[in-house]
């Protein structure tokens, strides 16, 4: 049913990644959960991307790779496996963790934030949040963060320009 190109999931493309010497920054994004477009096709299984499919159109060819908090996808399961094994390096190097609308209820991505800190002393950990200081207060194990909220709802025009002067402060601080 997909007449173009087919885009296919690729974990060697995380494995060979590096980030660029000539850029001032390296951002690197990631949305472990919720994934809208990558699906598996059930006759290969393939993953492949695809536009957002409804229920009526070929809902026994593909299955949709939405990730909830992950039972044990994240340990044999691709694209999660590669995905989170990833963000964890990603975080045994960054200078900046910024979490946008999240509350930190997933086991394994906590643990590869935790992680981070035994190589990455500098690790600064913001949370842009409505309720962003009372989700980093109730989970105890990051106490070993220096913790920075940045407060409002993502995507809500009023609150954009506070958060995003926020967000660019502290990247101007942390990254430069």
């Amino acid at each position: 049913p997909f007449e173009k190109e087919e885009i296919f999931w690729n974990p060697s493309k995380f494995e060979y990644f590096l980030p660029s010497s000539r850029k001032a920054r390296n951002i690197v994004l990631f949305k472990l959960h919720g994934s809208i477009n990558w699906m598996r096709a059930t006759d290969s299984g393939r993953i492949i991307q695809a536009p957002p499919m409804y229920d009526a159109i070929d809902s026994d060819a593909y299955q949709n790779m939405i990730i909830y908090p992950a039972g044990n996808k994240v340990a044999i399961s691709e694209p999660y496996v590669t995905g989170y094994r990833y963000f964890s390096k990603c975080c045994e190097h960054a200078k900046l963790i910024l979490a946008i609308g999240y509350s930190f209820r997933d086991y394994d991505t906590v643990s590869s934030i935790i992680r981070a800190t035994e190589v990455n002393e500098g690790i600064s950990l913001s949370l842009l949040s409505p309720d962003a200081w009372q989700i980093l207060e109730s989970i105890p194990v990051l106490e070993i963060f220096n913790k920075d909220p940045i407060y409002g709802k993502f995507g809500d025009p009023k609150d954009s320009p506070g958060y995003l002067n926020s967000i660019k402060s502290r990247m101007t601080k942390k990254i430069g």
